[in-house]
């Protein structure tokens, strides 16, 4: 049972455990105060496991018993679904007299895998990403309907091409001279045309940076074909999961999180979801996460030519490694004390 090596004992020996870094209740919501109508005037992101799960376990609460809710809607991973079509999204559709909002995010929607693995969840009003989410469900309950999708991104059926042309656009703008980038936080990406696509983007000019966990054929570093391309992958406290999509739009970046890796059964076989993301000072908080991954040199590695090796090696005499989860962790808790003394 390889579960149970979840929670191995440490024999006594307290330096073979991480110090405690508690999730974090943060003060971004007032408890005295309805949640449903503090999402409703502002768009908010939490940011597992350094926030707290409770922020959205107090949000189903609220709904539950709220009389101006008419409807809950849910997915949840690993529950039968169609037969041909596993569900990967993760949404929350909470419908009320006066509107509604929505919750997208990176990862399940479980108390427990919210305590080990990064993940992101946008909870919004937008009316134009909430009635997208609505029709996801409609699609999830009746696969043989075709739904546009005017905000979302949604696989298998509206996320291939929405891509290849957000990437398309980079390589427009790099190869007429002005600033292009593509920045990727991501578990997977194997997909070939995907691949494929993201070489096109770096021959023609385009900076591409890459925060990955887990597998890539993607290759940096060849001489005259992938030198704009740079690769950094974290193992490290945390189970790295959240997925951000950044596209630099020559100067008008468009952001995105959701559930996709860019793998073949992600992009064509799977109700995948990702979606905008609008607000400002979310987005600013989508740099800093892809931005301290990428200088990750304490549980970073990259691959350079046909070596894999970590940051580390390159560090200067006086230049101490940099934790990215470790960094997040007080941003998020300099975030906190802000707010009590706010």
């Amino acid at each position: 049972n390889m579960r149970d090596l979840m929670d191995l004992p440490d024999c006594g020996r307290k330096g073979l455990r991480f110090p405690k870094q508690p999730p974090l209740q943060m003060n971004e919501f007032h408890y005295t105060q309805s949640m449903i109508h503090q999402i409703m005037h502002q768009d908010r992101c939490l940011h597992f496991p350094y926030y707290s799960f409770d922020h959205f376990l107090r949000l189903l609460q609220e709904a539950a018993i709220s009389e101006e809710v008419t409807e809950i809607r849910i997915s949840l991973y690993r529950v039968l679904g169609h037969e041909k079509l596993k569900v990967h999204s993760k949404l929350v559709y909470i419908r009320t007299k006066h509107g509604g909002i929505a919750c997208i995010g990176s990862g399940n929607l479980h108390e427990g895998t919210a305590r080990l693995y990064t993940d992101l969840m946008l909870m919004t009003a937008h009316k134009g990403i909430v009635h997208d989410v609505m029709q996801v469900f409609d699609f999830i309950e009746r696969p043989f309907i075709a739904p546009h999708f005017h905000h979302l991104l949604v696989a298998p059926n509206d996320m291939r091409q929405p891509l290849y042309n957000l990437i398309n656009k980079e390589i427009r703008l790099a190869r007429a001279g002005q600033e292009a980038y593509i920045r990727l936080k991501l578990n997977h990406i194997v997909d070939e045309k995907m691949v494929a696509k993201l070489y096109e983007a770096v021959t023609a000019g385009v900076r591409v940076e890459l925060c990955l966990r887990g597998n890539c054929s993607l290759l940096p570093g060849v001489p005259g074909y992938s030198e704009g391309l740079f690769i950094n992958a974290i193992i490290s406290r945390y189970l790295e999961h959240s997925r951000i999509y950044v596209f630099g739009g020559g100067g008008e970046p468009k952001y995105y999180i959701g559930s996709t890796d860019w793998m073949t059964r992600n992009l064509d076989r799977r109700i995948e979801v990702m979606t905008p993301v609008y607000d400002p000072a979310i987005q600013r908080e989508l740099d800093f996460i892809i931005s301290a991954g990428l200088r990750d040199t304490e549980q970073g590695y990259y691959v350079q030519g046909e070596a894999v090796r970590p940051r580390r090696d390159d560090l200067g005499p006086d230049e101490a490694p940099f934790n990215s989860q470790q960094a997040l962790y007080k941003y998020y808790e300099a975030k906190k004390n802000k707010e009590n003394n706010g």
